[in-house]
């Protein structure tokens, strides 16, 4: 079976507790939920409330996120390539009406690696 790897994009989540405000997450009558792009969905304490590509925000179990992410701030440079290198490639999917725009991103990308490499 052919095998896949996520491109490297980097969200921002915060971890949810009882009483930590966190927008999106809704009391409800009985517990805490998340409206996403599939529905509603239950969020348990310690959960991760991850902001997605589209804004859209949905919970991960601690131990999916700790599998899944790592801290931005604790990349290696070859890691941030990495980013780089799949944001580059994002970037380049993008529509023609964004070409200029798009230049000027992959440029400043390429000059962050350069910075670091």
């Amino acid at each position: 079976m052919p095998k896949y790897r996520k491109k490297p994009v980097v969200i921002e989540a915060e971890q949810w507790f009882p009483g930590v405000v966190i927008e999106g997450v809704i009391k409800g009558t009985a517990d805490y939920f998340v409206n996403t792009l599939e529905g509603e969905m239950h969020v348990s304490p310690g959960d991760w409330i991850i902001t997605g590509v589209q804004g859209d925000k949905y919970p991960c179990k601690p131990d999916i996120f700790e599998a899944t992410y790592e801290d931005v701030d604790k990349l290696s440079n070859e890691d941030i390539c990495d980013l780089i290198d799949g944001s580059v490639m994002v970037l380049n999917g993008l529509s023609e009406g964004f070409q200029n725009d798009i230049q000027e991103l992959t440029d400043k990308l390429e000059s962050v690696r350069k910075l670091i490499r």
